[in-house]
Parts: C-alpha cells; sequence; structure tokens
C-alpha cells in the first residue's frame, strides 16, 4: 500500500515542526513556496516552487500530484488557499472559506466581536473611499492596521491626528484589501492563548507571555508562563467557546492573542493556522503534547491525541534573533552566560543570505529552558544583548 500524502504550503523555519511531525507519521511530503531558500523544502519527499497565496495555483497542484491532504503554513494567504482547496475537495479539517476569512480579517472580526460582547478595543473601519470622520470618535493614542496582514506589518501607533495620513498611507502600501482598522491603543502585555476546540468546547490550552522587540507589533520572545490571573483565563475560555459556537468552527486548533492589563483584557486576534517560529515545538516541550500533530491529525479526519510525552521542563523561552545591520548571514552567536540554557537553534536562512536594509527578516530561533522562574525572568531582558545574529 502506497503511503498517503500531504502537502505543506510553505516551507520556512515556522513549517519545521509540521514537516517533522508528518515525517514521524509515515506521510509522504511535498511543500511549496517562492523561498526554495527556506530549510523546510530541504526535509520534503518533494519540493514544488509556487505561490501558496494562490488559490487556483495550490488547487492546481493538490490535483496535479494526487495528494491526499492539505496543511497551511504560519500565514493567513497560505491558510486561505488550504480552506479554499479543502472546501472545493471536501476535505476535512478546515473551515468554510468565508468563516475563515471572517476570524482572519481584522475587520471582520472585530465586527462580529462587538457584535457578541466580546472584550476588544474600541475600533472603526476606514475604507478607502471614506473620510476620517469616523476616526474622531476615538481617543488617542490609536493603532492603525492593515486587516490582511501578520507579523506586525504596516501597523502604527498614532499619538496626534497630524500623523494619520502617513499612518494610512503605509498600511494601505502593504494591504491587499480596500479596508483598514483603527483602534484605540491599550497598553497591557501580550500573551497567547493556543486551544484545540471539539465540539465547540477547549479540550487543551496553554498560555504564555510574548514580547516584542526591536519592532513593536512583531512577537521576538516568548516565556512559558502567562503572568495572567486564573479568572482572565477562565472568562478568555468562555469567550473563545462561545465564537466556536457562533460561527460553527470544525474541530481544531484555535489561537488567540491578548493584552491583559488592571485586571482587564482585550482580545487582539484569533488564527486557525499553525503558529509562527516553532511556537509548537515550545508548546511541546512545556506541556508534552505533540502539538504540530495534532494539525495533521485533524487534516487527516483523525482523533486528537493529547497524550504526553516527558516534557522538558516548566520554564521555557523562545528568542528570535534578527539581524542588526544590513549583509551576509553567518550564523548565531550566544554568550557563555546563557549558553548552558540552550534547548535548540534553529537558523531560518543559509548562510548565503544577504540581509537588506529592512531587518525585520528572522535569522534564527533559539528555544532555552531554565530550572526555575527567576533565573528565566533574570535572563530574558538580555536576550537580545547575549544572542546575536552574525553578519559579515
Amino acid at each position: 500500500m502506497s503511503r498517503k500524502s500531504v502537502l505543506i504550503l510553505g516551507g520556512s523555519h515556522s513549517e519545521l515542526p509540521l514537516i517533522r511531525a508528518a515525517r514521524l507519521m509515515g506521510l509522504h511530503i511535498y511543500t511549496s513556496g517562492n523561498r526554495p531558500d527556506h530549510p523546510g523544502h530541504s526535509l520534503a519527499d518533494n519540493y514544488f516552487p509556487g505561490d501558496f497565496s494562490n488559490t487556483d495555483e495550490m488547487l492546481d497542484l493538490f490535483r496535479r500530484i494526487k495528494c491526499d491532504f492539505i496543511v497551511s503554513a504560519a500565514n493567513d494567504y497560505a491558510y486561505f488557499s488550504a480552506c479554499t482547496v479543502a472546501e472545493t475537495l471536501g476535505l476535512p479539517g478546515y473551515d468554510p472559506i468565508d468563516t475563515a476569512k471572517t476570524l482572519h480579517h481584522k475587520h471582520l472580526f472585530k465586527q462580529l466581536a462587538s457584535s457578541l460582547g466580546m472584550p476588544i478595543t474600541r475600533f472603526t473601519t476606514l475604507f478607502k473611499t471614506e473620510g476620517f470622520g469616523n476616526i474622531k470618535s476615538l481617543s488617542y493614542p490609536i493603532v492603525i492596521k492593515p486587516v490582511d496582514l501578520t507579523g506586525g506589518k504596516g501597523i502604527s501607533k498614532l499619538t496626534h491626528l497630524d500623523d494619520l495620513k502617513n499612518g494610512i498611507s503605509l498600511a494601505r502600501s502593504l494591504s491587499k484589501q480596500e479596508v483598514l482598522v483603527i483602534e484605540e491603543y491599550f497598553q497591557g502585555t501580550l500573551h497567547s492563548y493556543s486551544t484545540i476546540i471539539q465540539n465547540y468546547k477547549v479540550i487543551f490550552e496553554y498560555a504564555d507571555n510574548e514580547y516584542c522587540y526591536p519592532n513593536p507589533y512583531l512577537v521576538s520572545t516568548s516565556n512559558s508562563i502567562a503572568t495572567v490571573p486564573a479568572n482572565i483565563l477562565s472568562d478568555l475560555r468562555q469567550q473563545t467557546e462561545k465564537l466556536a459556537r457562533h460561527l460553527k468552527l470544525v474541530d481544531g486548533i484555535l489561537h488567540c492573542q491578548f493584552l491583559y492589563a488592571d485586571s482587564n483584557y482585550v482580545i487582539l486576534e484569533y488564527t486557525r493556522r499553525s503558529s509562527g517560529d516553532l511556537y509548537s515545538d515550545v508548546v511541546e516541550a512545556v506541556t508534552g503534547v505533540r502539538h504540530s500533530e495534532q494539525f495533521l491529525r485533524n487534516s487527516m479526519n483523525l482523533p486528537f491525541d493529547l497524550s504526553k510525552s516527558p516534557n522538558i521542563g516548566d520554564f521555557v523561552s523562545r528568542h528570535c534573533v534578527f539581524p542588526e545591520a544590513p549583509g551576509k548571514f553567518s550564523g548565531v552567536s550566544i554568550d557563555k552566560l546563557l549558553s548552558p540554557f540552550v534547548f535548540s537553534v534553529t537558523e531560518a536562512l543559509p548562510h548565503s543570505h544577504i540581509f537588506d536594509a529592512n531587518l525585520n527578516e528572522k535569522a534564527a530561533v533559539v528555544i532555552m529552558r531554565f530550572p526555575s522562574l527567576s533565573i528565566m525572568i533574570e535572563h530574558q531582558n538580555n536576550f537580545h544583548l547575549n544572542i546575536k545574529c552574525i553578519v559579515n
């Protein structure tokens, strides 16, 4: 009997947990993406260059290679393509594409969350044909966001009206959509809350702290302890289940980012795609649950397996390494004080890669384990000083 096959849309460092899990499950692995230098493609059985945001192209590829299952990269455009392929061909594990867009496009999610009474910031939407009238109802500072981008792309925090045109121009220059979201700024700590839902109920949950440096809207660091009261996480669980019931979401992973401050919290977004930068590796390291495998099992119509392997520790940090100057990538240096705690170093790009003046491209992800919470906290504020991208 021939092996079952999976098409993974993407092959960056963020897809490595999916590719490794697929290998352990005995699947024939196809990958596709337009970056042949990404490390995951060399680990696949077959790599097909392509644009995973092009739904028709991915549908044609899936049919042409006679694949069995499809799994999205850690990218919204890839997720939309996977949803469309699944909906067209009757594959398991994905919501209808309209539901996926309602959840992942920021303006549609904000409108839905508001109608459901979920805790979000005050906001308005701005279409190209509209003036700035609705924005005047918001209190500064405000944040302008493209509705269809991730990783902090196109986001601006504005403190007064004079900056409005520049912020809007930046967001529109990067977005494929006609509409922007403009919301009041909420000062709080950033956290993720990742769940698995089954019959609209949370059957697994994991929460952490997240930090953004140097880009204030791009997560660079996380640690495995969520410094959030239990009642907040309990309420967030209820909100998550309410959302799942309302949208009639299929079983699977439902991932949330939220801000917390002074006994209050606001939900920023939900996603159903794989989270990037080896997030699943950290979840597995802390909980023992094979997190990335659950994406595959869901896409294959297999029951979830939440059995646990021994974890590597309770105090785990993840740090993304960015270049500090343009030049040729030559590796990662780690200070000797931090070296004893390093669990893994995953380089995202080959050493031949040239970083340009845009320094938001990740060079590597370092995962560390610490013997105690106090030692983890002691080191985390200096990760960016003690872990460096070597550029020549």
